[in-house]
């Protein structure tokens, strides 16, 4: 009889607390969403065609950062095609190519031709840094598709033009 009587109580303790968690999730759920839906995308995607632009936007996103430090800034890079993909797919916010006659004319893309120099990049593996042999500029594509509703990529496409006017001001 002590065994039923104990056997009753924890299953009656497991189906409580199995109904509590249910609660809990389905609170943690419901508030999860309203997080999402009152904060818009708190992060940028940035997809680079070649590694060495990372360095060379490194002012550029220290300046973003600098204005909006709530933003989390994901850097990836690949091809054009996959970049162009990643817009699309809207896995990626911004893309920066050098590949300049690839053709972003279906999607609605607003993007902008600049010309930077080419910068030597530290190999971590090696301990050195590796010089280009080409020193001359080379153009490059920063595309993304317009979002009047995200405010952090709104406020990203704005710095990019005017942090492009600085320095084209500047030489």
């Amino acid at each position: 009889m002590k065994e039923l009587i104990l056997i009753c109580i924890v299953a009656f303790v497991f189906i409580f607390g199995y109904l509590i968690m249910r609660k809990v999730d389905m609170f943690l759920a419901e508030n999860n969403l309203q997080t999402k839906e009152h904060s818009p995308s708190s992060s940028l995607h940035i997809g680079f065609e070649a590694f060495d632009l990372v360095d060379q936007s490194a002012e550029l996103l220290e300046h973003f950062s600098n204005k909006a430090p709530s933003c989390e800034i994901m850097l990836f890079y690949g091809s054009a095609e996959k970049i162009e993909k990643g817009l699309k797919n809207q896995e990626l916010d911004f893309g920066f190519i050098l590949d300049t006659c690839h053709d972003f004319s279906d999607g609605g893309f607003d993007s902008l031709l600049v010309s930077v120099k080419q910068g030597s990049v530290i190999s971590n593996s090696v301990g050195l840094s590796v010089v280009p042999l080409d020193k001359s500029e080379k153009d490059l594509k920063i595309v993304w598709i317009a979002d009047e509703g995200n405010h952090k990529k709104k406020m990203f496409a704005e710095l990019l033009q005017s942090f492009f006017k600085e320095q084209l001001h500047s030489r």
